[in-house]
Order: structure tokens, then sequence, then C-alpha cells
């Protein structure tokens, strides 16, 4: 409103200017015309007599006759220059006044934005195209300027905030790109913008903060760091195991989190100070479910993380701690019925083959291996159908003592 009252105002000074300069030039060729033609009419009057002043008259008469002529032309060439000249201020005071009223446009599209501005798509939509119209080459930087300036960091974090939600606005999305570069020009760390955005692992509500997202985005995109392991260092010193552990498989079943949490999750479980055991679980496995414990998908996860990051063999591990577990007999016999199922068999081969490399190491032989596989030669046909055959002869082969074919024909 105050910019069109500016440019009204320019447009009644530009017409008192042109009047009064109009005005002017009037006077002044009335004020050159009028002794000249004066002078001829009122011969009578002068005060010279004769000749001589008769001559002096004609000539000021005649003199007086052309200049009015001269300055005839003179002010029809004025007259024009001056009204080109007119023009073409008025022309630049426009212009003038159009610059002021995109500047006033965006400041009072930033001003709005103090009320609820943000939470309307139309007028979000206003702000962006006021911006681009004030300075198209700058003009993310220059709104994101303006309303840092003018509002500090509360319409700012709105905004960051609003980029965070599903089917965020144009505008929110661009404050925060703007924001991000900016944040990596001056080289900020994960911990100054951590602190920048006022996030604190103290707050019962941290993993659903909006600008929780920001910061993850700035330290994945600009730093190419992983933030999890950040946040996760954060909150083991302020959370013990047992309760972190609750609170991010809480947070692992709302839909709002459930991402954050996964995460974090993984980290825990890449970090080189839990154990195998640890792993397990934390990825709530239970070894004393039999067949089902190797039905878990989590098992891949436990198998990749244990191969990344330990130097234990995942399938040496399993085989010693379901061997405790359920014992030799049943174990080795467990693994025999996984082999049969599809599902289960990539798991049950590479288990089974830890399980033959420890009765190796540990001087088993082949009686031994016998009596733990429940196989009885003395059974003939009955004791060929056997699937623990299959593991006998694996274990034979490699133990490299004695044929298997040879050392059953003989038993």
């Amino acid at each position: 409103m105050a910019a069109k009252s500016l440019n009204k105002h320019f447009s009644y000074f530009i017409l008192l200017l042109a009047l009064v300069l109009l005005g002017c030039v009037s006077i002044r060729s009335v004020s050159t015309t009028v002794p000249n033609s004066n002078a001829v009419p009122n011969e009578g009057l002068v005060g010279g007599v004769g000749p001589e002043a008769d001559r002096r008259l004609r000539m000021q008469t005649w003199s007086a006759k052309d200049e009015g002529y001269s300055s005839s032309e003179e002010r029809v060439s004025g007259v024009e220059k001056f009204r080109d000249f007119i023009k073409s201020r008025a022309t630049a005071l426009k212009n003038f006044a159009k610059n002021l009223n995109r500047q006033k446009a965006t400041e009072d599209s930033v001003t709005e934005l103090g009320g609820k501005a943000v939470e309307s798509k139309r007028i979000d939509a206003a702000l962006t195209q006021s911006v681009t119209n004030t300075r198209p080459e700058l003009s993310e930087e220059a709104f994101l300027s303006t309303l840092t300036a003018q509002y500090g960091d509360e319409a700012l974090t709105k905004l960051l905030e609003q980029a965070q939600r599903p089917g965020s606005s144009r505008l929110a999305t661009m404050v925060k790109d703007v924001q991000l570069d900016h944040w990596d020009r001056q080289e900020k760390t994960a911990d100054d913008i951590y602190n920048r955005l006022k996030l604190s692992v103290e707050d019962a509500d941290f993993l659903e903060k909006p600008l929780l997202g920001t910061w993850i985005a700035f330290v994945e995109d600009k730093l190419k760091e992983d933030p999890y392991d950040f946040l996760l260092l954060k909150l083991a010193k302020h959370y013990e195991g047992d309760t972190l552990a609750k609170m991010l498989h809480a947070a692992s079943t709302s839909d709002r989190t459930s991402a954050i949490a996964k995460n974090l999750e993984k980290a825990r479980l890449r970090s080189t100070r839990n154990t195998e055991d640890d792993v397990l679980k934390l990825l709530h496995l239970n070894v004393d479910e039999g067949l089902e414990f190797l039905r878990q998908p989590d098992l891949r996860t436990f198998i990749s993380i244990v191969t990344s990051y330990h130097k234990t063999d995942p399938y040496e591990f399993l085989a010693l701690k379901l061997t405790q577990i359920h014992g030799e007999a049943i174990f080795a016999n467990m693994l025999v019925k996984a082999k049969s199922d599809p599902r289960l068999r990539i798991y049950a081969e590479k288990i089974e083959a830890a399980q033959i490399k420890n009765w190796l190491a540990t001087g088993k032989t082949e009686d031994d291996v016998l009596k733990i596989l429940h196989l009885n030669p003395d059974e003939g046909l009955e004791f060929l159908k056997q699937p623990a055959l299959q593991t006998f002869i694996s274990y034979a082969t490699k133990h490299d003592t004695v044929d298997p074919s040879e050392y059953l024909v003989l038993k």
C-alpha cells in the first residue's frame, strides 16, 4: 500500500514540476517581447526629437522585431527539448518507483511471514514470485538474507521445519537448500549445526524434532559423513544401554521416527565395542529357538555385521554357540534337517562346515562323529538312507585319515 502511495506522489511531483517550468518559460517569452513591441506605437513618448533620435528609434524598433523573431524560434526549440527532458526524467522516476515497489513487496512478503504466511501455499507462491522478480540473479539468497535480517532465526526455523514435512512447499525447500549451501560455504561442522539448531538428546521428543532431519541432511549431503554414528555417541553419553535400546525399539514402531531409529540401530550394531552376543541381543535373535532361529530375517543382518566389523567368523561363532545350547548331537541333526529346506540350506551348509572344522580342531574321530550323528552302520540299508550320512562323509573326507567308504565297509 505504501509503495502505491509513493508512486502516486511521484506522479504528482512530476506533473507539478512540468507546469512550473513551462510557466517560467512563458513568462520569459512575454518579458522579452513586450518592451520591443511598445517601442513602435509609442514613438511620441520617447524623449528625443530630431533625426538622430528618430534614427535610434528605428534601429531599436528593427532590432526589437528581429530579436522577437529569433526568440520565437529559440522558444519553440527550447520547449521541445524541455519536454523531452521531462519525459526522460519521468520514465527514470517511474522505473525508480517500480524498483522501490518491488523491494517493498519483498519486505512486505517477509513481514507477512511473521504471521501465519508459511501455512498458506498461496502466500508461499507469492513470496517466491516476489523474490524472483526483485533480484533474479540472487533471488534465493536475497530472500534468505532479508528473512534472517528482519526476523532472525525464528522465521527461518519455521521454514526449515516445514521443509522436513511430507509435501513441503517450494519456498520451504528453497530456503532449506540455500541454508545448507550457506553452512557448507562457511565450513560449519556437524557439532556447529547441531548446536545452531538447538538439538538436544535430553529432550524426550528428540527423535521427533523436524530440525533433526535438517541436521541429518546437512551431515549426509554436505559433509559426506554418517550422522548416525555422531548421534549414537550423543545418545550413549546420556542413556544406559538398556534404556537406549528400549527407546530405539519404541521409536522404530512409530511412522514419524522409524527411519531414524532403524539407522541408529544399525549404527549400534556397527560399533566395535559390541560383542557377537551383543549383536544377537540388539537384533532380538534368540538362539534357543532351534530351527526357527535360522528362519529369522535378521540372521542375515547379524552375519553381515559380524563379517564387516568383527574379526570372528560368524558361522564359526554360531556353530559353537548353538552347540553349547543344544548339544552336539541335537544341533548336528538340526543342521541335517535345515539342509533339506531350500530357504535354510545356505546357512545350514555354512554352519555345518564350521562345525566340521571344530570337530577336526578338537580331534574328533570317525567313531565320535558317527555317535554324534546317531548313525549305526549295523542298520544296513536304513543306515545308508540317513541324511546325516552325508555329514559324516564330509567330515571323514576332510579328516583324510581313512577312506570313508572303506571305513564303513570295515565297520
